[in-house]
């Protein structure tokens, strides 16, 4: 197999090094040149032609963002961000997935070895899976949405979860829906096409730290005709409101004793979990909030993450679906459910 040749992109020489290090240790990755600013980064894309892009936000002459805009316009690139975990550069990272960025990964806080071989890991993963989306082809992906929606259109089934009528669909009170890698994109499609009078409660785990999973549903907000909103710990669910998981912590949805009225629990995770929100704690307190009145979607991404949680749902007798294969970015999350035999 051909090597994916990366170009990476940040001011500081330590970084440079570190990043450089850290995809090189995979011998299925080249780095083919660096640049120091975001005026270099566009020189050298249409110079050296690179498979993938690691890209710095902050940068003397042309900050990440800017550079990013005109490599998507001028030379369509796979490009992974690289952010600091701070609240000004996750508001910025955001703004960047939806200018077309696939990814991004979070610079170390501080010089510990067992942070250093996370970014490592983190950063081989998401190159590889970048690598191979094709931001060239968005005419393409694009005709593939309009096509399966044009096909679902015809179905009363997807006419009615568009205008929040569910009919025929009894009772439907929850909707879960995780994902992962390639979500941000994703979800910057599909949640702004639920209608402000969406009959259901709206729980969304996507896999973030802290920091970002705030900035990210501020941008869902105002783009959406429902409310979106980061969860906060103890407060009441209604129907009408998207609320998006907070990185760093899991997300429960619990019914209270003697009434109808459901809570959301956030609490801490162990060293165990490899995922922190996990889509399967929330989705399985949704199946055991809302038994059969609960729908589970599963989109882009790695991993099983979500399986547990939709097999749940089906056991209560709730629905359950997985994204299309031609729309999603990494078909690993959708792949598994479908395999486990849990997707209606």
């Amino acid at each position: 197999m051909n090597k994916r040749r990366v170009l990476v992109v940040d001011d500081s020489p330590f970084m440079r090094k570190l990043i450089t290090l850290a995809l090189e240790s995979d011998d299925r990755i080249e780095v083919i040149g660096i640049a120091r600013n975001g005026i270099e980064a566009v020189e050298k894309t249409e110079e050296l032609k690179p498979d993938i892009i690691t890209l710095d936000i902050e940068m003397p002459k042309m900050d990440g963002l800017t550079a990013l805009k005109r490599i998507m316009e001028k030379y369509p690139v796979p490009v992974v961000m690289v952010s600091s975990l701070s609240r000004e550069d996750a508001d910025i990272t955001i703004k960047c997935l939806d200018a077309g960025a696939v990814d991004f990964v979070s610079k170390p806080s501080d010089d510990d070895p067992s942070i250093r071989e996370r970014l490592r890991q983190d950063l081989v993963k998401k190159v590889l899976y970048a690598s191979s989306v094709d931001v060239g082809q968005k005419g393409k992906i694009q005709n593939n949405i309009r096509e399966l929606d044009n096909y679902y259109r015809q179905k009363e089934f997807h006419r009615k979860i568009l205008t929040g009528d569910f009919g025929t669909i009894t009772g439907v009170k929850a909707v879960a829906i995780g994902v992962s890698t390639g979500g941000p994109r994703n979800l910057l499609k599909v949640v702004p096409k639920l209608p402000a009078n969406f009959d259901a409660n709206v729980f969304i785990v996507q896999h973030m730290p802290e920091f970002f999973t705030k900035s990210f549903a501020e941008r869902l907000d105002s783009i959406s005709g429902l409310s979106v909103k980061e969860a906060e710990d103890g407060e009441s669910v209604i129907k009408g409101v998207a609320y998006l998981a907070k990185g760093g912590v899991h997300m429960k949805v619990v019914k209270k004793p003697g009434v109808n009225e459901a809570v959301i629990r956030l609490e801490q995770g162990n060293s165990e979990d490899i995922h922190i929100p996990s889509v399967d704690v929330m989705m399985c307190s949704v199946a055991s909030a809302f038994k059969e009145n609960s729908i589970g979607v599963i989109m882009t991404g790695m991993g099983r993450d979500g399986v547990e949680g939709m097999k749940l749902i089906k056991e209560y007798g709730g629905r359950t679906i997985a994204e299309n294969k031609s729309t999603a970015v990494i078909y690993g999350m959708p792949a598994a459910a479908v395999e486990e035999g849990v997707v209606d």
